[in-house]
């Protein structure tokens, strides 16, 4: 048990032992105990209407941040694609440069062989 639930039991077993042990007769006593029952029940209704709006909110928050990273994450993939693309061209053409100039090259020395 949390201390929060053995706060709440102690607090709740006392308002009883204080009704049961009260001076007033039992009409009045049944009459004091829904009149706080009704109080603490609606209480706990109100604390259940904030808890699900605050819930909501949060839920909201997290699929607004979720949508947020997912389209981060679009983006960086985008750009490593694109990243990968341009670094696949520059060495292509770079071999393709290096290939012509290997080709050179070789028709030079057999140029001066000759």
């Amino acid at each position: 048990m949390n201390k929060t639930t053995t706060v709440l039991a102690a607090a709740v077993g006392g308002f009883i032992l204080g009704i049961l042990f009260a001076p007033k007769s039992g009409k009045e006593t049944r009459e004091v105990v829904k009149e706080k029952s009704q109080l603490y029940q609606s209480k706990a209704q109100d604390g259940l209407e904030t808890i699900k709006k605050g819930a909501s909110s949060i839920k909201d928050e997290l699929k607004s941040g979720g949508e947020a990273l997912k389209d981060i994450a679009g983006d960086v993939n985008s750009d490593v694609k694109s990243g990968a693309q341009r670094a696949a061209d520059v060495i292509k053409d770079r071999s393709q440069n290096a290939k012509r100039d290997a080709d050179e090259t070789t028709e030079s020395v057999k140029r001066s062989i000759r």
